[in-house]
């Protein structure tokens, strides 16, 4: 049987220096050492409201950004972009970032990704906050799914139970 991931996919991966060789996302670690991928199927069946038999969710509002080529390479992400993104988003849904309890963020496992996007997040969402932002990746659980990653975090933020 032939694999859906060709190797050479995986093979320029290793050239970017991007995988690691233990097959785990050590995401938010001080031991990160890159990320695993892996695959996955992921469906989010949208409707308009008026035609729903039931709604489990409504998506208010969805944003992205590529901040394209760097110095740093490509892969290397911008904390400015970042929080540049998350400002604009809660500003254009009109929702103060204070009241966010639960964040479902990108982290990878990456020395260089994930403490600029925890940067970002720290600069957007402690500002006038009350409560601790608790956060999460799924990625330290099913590793990097990469072109369905955005979905299955909105599948597993949807099947949370909230803890008090």
């Amino acid at each position: 049987m032939r694999s859906s991931v060709p190797p050479y996919v995986s093979l320029q991966f290793v050239r970017l220096g991007v995988l690691n060789q233990n097959g785990h996302c050590k995401v938010f670690d001080e031991d990160a050492n890159d990320y695993t991928r892996s695959k996955c199927v992921s469906v989010v069946f949208l409707q308009k409201v008026k035609t729903a038999k039931r709604i489990y969710a409504t998506i208010i509002h969805a944003k992205t950004n590529c901040d394209g080529y760097k110095k740093e390479r490509i892969t290397f992400p911008s904390m400015k972009m970042q929080s540049t993104l998350l400002e604009k988003f809660y500003e254009e849904c009109d929702v103060s970032t204070a009241y966010i309890p639960y964040m479902e963020v990108h982290g990878t496992g990456r020395r260089v990704g994930d403490p600029e996007e925890l940067n970002s997040i720290d600069q957007i969402f402690t500002k006038n906050r009350a409560n601790p932002l608790k956060i999460g990746s799924i990625k330290s659980n099913i590793r990097h799914t990469e072109a369905v990653n955005g979905i299955c975090s909105i599948v597993i933020v949807r099947n949370k139970k909230p803890r008090n």
